[in-house]
């Protein structure tokens, strides 16, 4: 058996670009704005309110099936479920919002833990992870700014129906049958049919790929995805995760093994640079996440349309459902206001 090494720090590359403190740096300064943005602004308030009052309807319809069925009363109730269900849509912008800054926060606070615990590996898997969940706001902002350039729908429920389904999928998406088969208690018996997605009747799994959010930041700076895809293979256990792993003090790794290593990546390719890959990857991805907090504001200038949107379909749909509401309720649309002065108000006529 080999001697164990005496050296605490033998290199098969230097990351001569970039070094950990420094990647720490930005990913500190990506969950600083994070922060900032979720302090500025209490999105809850707008998430909260309206469920208080949707629960006890969806408590009252959840066992019928068949409103033509049902008496008139219930059919009315079903009518105002229909009118929340719309003003989900302003909900869940904001909570689209909330879950992306959260969650930028929390990744990325262990993503900066690791680069200065000096674990490169660990902190570069977080470092992806970070960039995909960054990079979700500027997708949601494409897509709405796609959708609301349609100025007159022809149908203003199937026109905010839409919007809401670009929203839930940043909060609800998944490539996984989650409803069905998340608890599973024995996954081994599951068809590869059963693990992949399939669209539930519910829409609690709307489809989800991460590319598409990748792609859509790689339409505004360009070359993030091939930044992004540098730093997969560094996460990956492949050549970029040997690199990376051997660049961190190896008292417990036989020293041996790692020279090994070493000269036969330099056998075969004697002009590798792959820390200069590595540290290219991470300035691609750094001058993008600059652009964080213009996503955010840019994204929240888009909620007064959608508000438009969900109000219009609103008192267009359901006048005689928003009779049956208490003036004094939050509106169903989400805007936060009393329905008295909101959608219930009477409809001036020009």
């Amino acid at each position: 058996m080999a001697p164990k090494s005496t050296n605490t720090s033998i290199r098969m590359g230097e990351l001569a670009t970039i070094s950990c403190p420094a990647i720490a740096e930005i990913v500190d300064r990506l969950v600083a704005d994070a922060t900032r943005e979720i302090d500025r602004d209490a999105t809850w308030s707008h998430v909260s309110y309206a469920q208080a009052y949707l629960d006890p309807v969806t408590m009252r319809v959840r066992d019928y099936r068949n409103a033509k069925m049902l008496p008139r009363e219930t059919q009315e109730w079903l009518a105002l479920h229909a009118l929340h269900q719309m003003g989900n849509t302003t909900t869940e912008f904001d909570q689209a919002l909330a879950f992306a800054l959260a969650r930028v926060v929390e990744v990325g606070e262990g993503c900066s833990s690791e680069f200065r615990a000096g674990r490169p590996l660990s902190g570069v898997t977080l470092l992806r992870a970070t960039v995909e969940h960054a990079s979700v706001l500027v997708h949601l902002c494409r897509k709405l700014s796609a959708h609301l350039a349609i100025t007159k729908p022809a149908n203003s429920v199937a026109y905010v129906t839409k919007i809401e389904e670009i929203l839930a999928v940043a909060v609800f998406g998944t490539r996984f049958n989650w409803p069905q088969n998340i608890n599973s208690d024995d996954l081994a018996t599951l068809e590869r049919k059963e693990r992949e997605y399939t669209k539930d009747e519910n829409g609690l799994n709307l489809r989800a790929q991460v590319m598409d959010a990748i792609d859509s930041a790689d339409a505004e700076c360009p070359g993030f995805r091939a930044a992004y895809e540098i730093l997969c293979e560094f996460a990956h256990p492949n050549i970029g995760a040997t690199w990376l792993v051997n660049d961190v003090p190896v008292q417990h790794v036989d020293s041996m093994g790692i020279q090994w290593i070493a000269r036969r990546l330099r056998s075969q390719s004697p002009d590798v640079a792959v820390p200069h890959a590595f540290g290219a990857a991470v300035r691609v991805v750094d001058s993008c996440l600059l652009r964080f907090r213009d996503w955010v504001e840019q994204y929240r200038g888009y909620r007064p349309r959608v508000l438009q949107a969900v109000q219009f379909a609103v008192r267009t749909t359901g006048r005689s459902a928003l009779a049956l509401l208490n003036p004094y309720d939050p509106c169903p649309c989400g805007s936060g206001a009393k329905a008295k002065f909101c959608c219930r108000a009477p409809k001036i006529e020009h």
